[in-house]
């Protein structure tokens, strides 16, 4: 079994057209089956990545819970220009119960360590031999920063007194309780809240207890949450004197370019009394800072209501933890 999939290096290039900008994919593996997994990496740009050059390795890891610190399998792949392949075999998972396990797949280099493809869906499927084959969880497909609650319908069934919760696996899972709108016709509904849809596919499940015989059962689902309609966002970056912290305190950030990610990186000069300030929507995900090469050096401060050609939505405001850095590069993953 031969899976093709792309990984995109974060390299600063300017995004190009048709270039995906999240390769998170679902991968459905038969236990028991021989897989080579290609992962061709590109720039931002779409550019081919060399990986040829010395101490450059691509690793896979593959993991029970996306949260989990110690993987299952790790794999190091061999390398052609910009392709890496990986051969999972059955052993990895001879001691494994088919379900919902969690991969991802990462660049080094000179002690740097870059996301290609950020944690994702590995569903370990019953292999062929075995009886009943379970198939995949089904999917729920989603509206980044949307509020519009789903709606979940039992079929009549008299739900009054259940506790039914959504789980989205993000890195910080995310837990909401439905409202149980008609529950004698056996009607609920997730009210999410602006942020709570994070751009990605996620694994999760809907968990319902019911209270009067103590009994708790759980079905999980794929959440695929698509990009919002506009498509790109603007983010905010420069340097400044401590200020409001405020919407107009965002906008009079020097750099305002127009993305489709949270990922960038540039060169910024912080004087006398100056931070290095970064905004960017909450529904790009929490941002991970690399200062000079150090992983690091920023907090967050504030999230803000933010209105400008994209619509209105929250922005999260990060600070350069000390001021006064000077000629500064920060790459933001």
């Amino acid at each position: 079994m031969r899976i093709t999939l792309t990984g995109i290096l974060a390299d600063g290039t300017p995004p190009k057209a048709g270039v995906p900008t999240d390769p998170r994919k679902t991968l459905n593996v038969p236990k028991g089956t021989d897989v080579e997994l290609r992962v061709n990496i590109v720039g931002q740009n779409g550019a081919p990545v060399d990986l040829s050059s010395a101490g450059t390795e691509v690793l896979l890891t593959i993991k029970k819970k996306p949260r989990q610190d110690w993987p299952r399998v790790v794999k190091q792949g061999s390398i052609s220009g910009s392709m890496a392949t990986f051969l999972i075999e059955p052993g990895d998972f001879a001691q494994a119960l088919p379900g919902l396990f969690a991969y991802d797949v990462w660049l080094t280099k000179d002690g740097s360590r870059d996301p290609v493809i950020p944690t994702s869906p590995f569903n370990l499927l019953h292999s062929v031999a075995e009886t009943p084959i379970r198939p995949p969880p089904p999917t729920v497909q989603l509206v980044a920063n949307d509020t519009e609650p789903m709606i979940l319908d039992f079929s009549g069934v008299n739900i009054t007194g259940w506790v039914i919760e959504a789980h989205i696996g993000y890195i910080t899972p995310l837990v909401r309780t439905a409202v149980l709108t008609d529950p004698v016709n056996g009607i609920a509904e997730v009210q999410w809240q602006v942020g709570d849809l994070q751009q990605g596919v996620w694994g999760g499940e809907i968990r319902i207890t019911k209270p009067a015989d103590g009994t708790q059962t759980s079905d999980e689902f794929i959440f695929d949450i698509r990009q919002s309609i506009t498509g790109t966002n603007y983010l905010y970056f420069g340097a400044s004197l401590p200020g409001a912290d405020d919407e107009a305190f965002i906008k009079a950030l020097a750099n305002q370019p127009l993305c489709s990610s949270r990922q960038v990186e540039f060169n910024v000069t912080a004087g006398v009394g100056e931070y290095i300030y970064y905004a960017a929507p909450i529904t790009y995900g929490s941002p991970v800072f690399v200062v000079d090469g150090f992983v690091g050096g920023f907090s967050q401060v504030a999230t803000v209501m933010v209105t400008n050609l994209s619509g209105t939505q929250n922005y999260g405001l990060w600070k350069s933890d000390y001021p006064n850095l000077g000629l500064t590069n920060v790459k933001v993953l």
